[in-house]
């Protein structure tokens, strides 16, 4: 599409040095820049709001880089509807993009409908974006083919799992390791999680939260969750807190990036933990799908997870990926693709995985259905 393949996108984000803002940098900037698309970077966290707002007013106007899209996944509280409405003026198209709408909606009620399309990576709160009166576009995460790269050298026969220790994770993992699975977990499960900071800043934005999740179906699961969470905490410390001390059982401190690539490679099975924080107690649980769903298959690795509606429209199970209903089914089928007589049968599914995720999910595919909408 002209419109895509040879203009320039303006994105306006708080970029700190930190993953949380530079996995767009590894993953959609990067991958799109292979097809000539480039990405005009505006750090917000540089000058202050009103300053900001003037000064990418003034380059928009300009336009002299010839702008196809004015992107931004900013809040109600880092822009003003009036600087919304301005860029609107100009006639550029403009897009919003709510990475955590799943339990966040209410932080873009205001600047939503400001925008000729939001972006939504989870469908659970799209109802209440339309009766705020925004336009919207529901699209998962995805990857990028260009930096996650098949690098399968050694076919380490455990199950991975690369993350935090927040919400049910443990549990899991204690789960696994009693079964006799054995685990290999990368990440920041050794630090003080206890953190009882209460300052006045925090308070306000715990108490902003709180009166958002009551709004909302999963917001009140939430909190319901955090809730029974908290009491099975405190029994957890008169009964005795999780063994982590497995023989089966691995644990080590974060990946770089580039180790990270090569382990999705190498491990014969990926585990990926959809249950969001601790709504794992409920009987129905929020599901959020993760950058890491469309990683693992991208870097030819087999990802093993929770069977839901959603992901059955993006994977086939026993083809490109292992779903599992229960426990029992969980244990079941980890044993099952760990054995050696079935290391031809994993090495198959690797290669579809990528294939799939080449074809389908890969942020180019993305942004091609953005600018179907908005170039229609």
């Amino acid at each position: 599409m002209k419109h895509f393949q040879e203009r320039q996108i303006f994105y306006l984000f708080p970029e700190r040095d930190a993953f949380i803002d530079q996995w767009q940098r590894i993953h959609f900037i990067d991958e799109l820049k292979n097809y000539g698309i480039r990405f005009y970077c505006y750090n917000s966290l540089l000058k202050k709001q009103e300053d900001y707002e003037d000064e990418v007013l003034s380059l928009l106007k300009n336009n002299s880089n010839g702008y196809s899209l004015f992107m931004t996944a900013m809040n109600d509280e880092e822009m003003s509807c009036n600087f919304l409405k301005k860029i609107r003026a100009i006639g550029i198209p403009t897009l919003l993009v709510c990475w955590d709408n799943l339990v966040i909606p209410f932080y873009h009620r205001k600047n939503a409908p400001l925008f000729d399309l939001v972006w939504l990576t989870s469908f659970e709160t799209e109802n209440l974006f339309k009766k705020w009166g925004a336009n919207t576009i529901f699209l998962p995460y995805a990857s990028n083919p260009f930096t996650f790269k098949p690098n399968s050298i050694d076919s380490i026969k455990k199950l991975l799992f690369i993350g935090s220790p927040h919400g049910g994770r443990k549990r899991v993992i204690e789960f696994l390791s009693e079964k006799d699975i054995p685990l290999q977990v990368f990440g920041q499960w050794k630090r003080n999680e206890n953190n009882n900071s209460t300052s006045s800043w925090q308070v306000q934005k715990r108490l902003r939260k709180l009166d958002n999740y009551l709004r909302f179906e999963g917001g009140r699961k939430c909190l319901k969750s955090t809730i029974l969470h908290s009491a099975q905490k405190r029994l957890n410390m008169e009964r005795g807190k999780f063994n982590l001390n497995k023989p089966n059982l691995s644990i080590e401190g974060p990946l770089s990036f580039d180790d990270m690539v090569k382990a999705y490679s190498n491990y014969t099975l990926s585990f990926s933990i959809i249950e969001y924080l601790d709504t794992f107690l409920l009987k129905k649980p929020l599901y959020k799908l993760h950058l890491r769903t469309f990683e693992i298959p991208m870097c030819g690795g087999l990802q093993i997870t929770k069977r839901i509606p959603e992901i059955n429209q993006y994977f086939k199970d026993g083809d490109d990926i292992v779903l599992y209903d229960s426990e029992d089914e969980l244990i079941d089928k980890t044993r099952f693709y760990l054995k050696d007589e079935n290391t031809e049968v994993v090495k198959k599914m690797k290669v579809k995985a990528r294939k799939n995720c080449e074809n389908n999910h890969s942020w180019k595919k993305r942004f091609e259905a953005i600018y179907e909408v908005l170039y229609k």
